[in-house]
């Protein structure tokens, strides 16, 4: 009897989610999170004189598609400025060089809204860049990492589409021991249809 009952609710309860996804409009979301990073990393080089920079600019972009108000899948994209080291005297390296670790994440994105709030989860690969400032010399890893992401946020519409809003991200790469946390304002435009 009481496998009826639980069967009876579970179907209802499925044909009125179907009958309320189908008069929901499916949208994209489009956002661009320009922000700061702050990060954890073993540093390699120890030249004799030198000023070390955990973090820096963050600068990512995701695409996120919501069949429904709850759930969101889409991928995630940018730049994490990881450290900068300006060396002031060394042996080997040239003096006043500026050498700056951005990490390049393409990631796949879960996101769910609990609350009002943007919860999120993401997992992929990270690439290394590293630039050599006054030189314009900029080296790119072959090898891609397997990293993660979780995040939160919130965004307020304001007019049009237009939503504007903040985020809060932790991104790992187990591989490095890598860890970073960024802090972003997000702007957002939704793509109804």
């Amino acid at each position: 009897m009481s496998f009826r009952v639980l069967l009876i609710i579970l179907l209802a309860c499925t044909t009125m989610h179907s009958v309320y996804a189908q008069k929901k409009p499916f949208r994209f979301e489009i956002q661009l999170n320009p922000g700061i990073n702050m990060s954890q990393i073993e540093r390699t080089i120890s030249p004799d004189s030198s000023e070390y920079t955990r973090g820096g600019i963050a600068l990512t972009g995701r695409i996120i598609w919501h069949p429904d108000n709850e759930l969101g899948l889409g991928i995630e994209t940018g730049l994490l400025r990881l450290s900068t080291l300006r060396i002031f005297a060394d042996n080997v390296i040239p003096d006043n060089s500026v050498i700056q670790l951005y990490a390049m994440p393409v990631l796949g994105v879960a996101e769910f809204n609990i609350l009002g709030a943007d919860v999120s989860g993401s997992v992929g690969a990270f690439n290394y860049n590293v630039f050599l400032g006054g030189s314009g010399l900029r080296a790119t890893s072959n090898e891609w990492e397997i990293g993660f992401g979780v995040g939160i946020g919130k965004a307020w519409n304001i007019g049009y589409n237009v939503m504007l809003g903040a985020d809060a991200r932790y991104y790992r790469i187990p591989e490095r021991d890598v860890t970073s946390y960024a802090a972003s304002m997000r702007v957002q435009y939704n793509l109804q249809y």
